[in-house]
């Protein structure tokens, strides 16, 4: 928790995600914390007239590629993850990212 809460309030280091307010609400029931520099993503395509603004069609409209759902389903209580498994929370991690580069290129976010 401590390398975690470094990084989450630090103001120098950007946190984007979508969807973040529930994680974060989750992240507070185990430690303590003071976010800074977080970015939605679903609310900045949301600021720009965008209706659709989940992660699969987000990746769609700005990297050129759509998250498979069928993963995200499947059961993540299991031993050893699958191989799709892994490649889904590996794109889940890498799009945000990907996203926040293109909306900073697109000069989407806010300053």
């Amino acid at each position: 928790p401590d390398l975690l809460r470094a990084a989450l309030e630090n103001p120098r280091l950007v946190k984007a995600g979508l969807a973040l307010a529930h994680d974060l609400q989750q992240l507070r029931r185990v430690f303590d914390f003071q976010e800074c520099n977080i970015v939605d993503l679903g609310t900045v395509a949301r600021k720009a007239g965008l209706q659709k603004t989940g992660l699969r069609n987000l990746a769609g409209m700005f990297l050129g590629f759509r998250l498979p759902k069928g993963p995200r389903t499947s059961n993540w209580a299991r031993v050893e993850l699958t191989a799709q498994q892994l490649l889904y929370a590996a794109s889940d991690a890498w799009a945000p990212r990907e996203l926040y580069l293109r909306f900073q290129e697109l000069d989407l976010l806010p300053r």
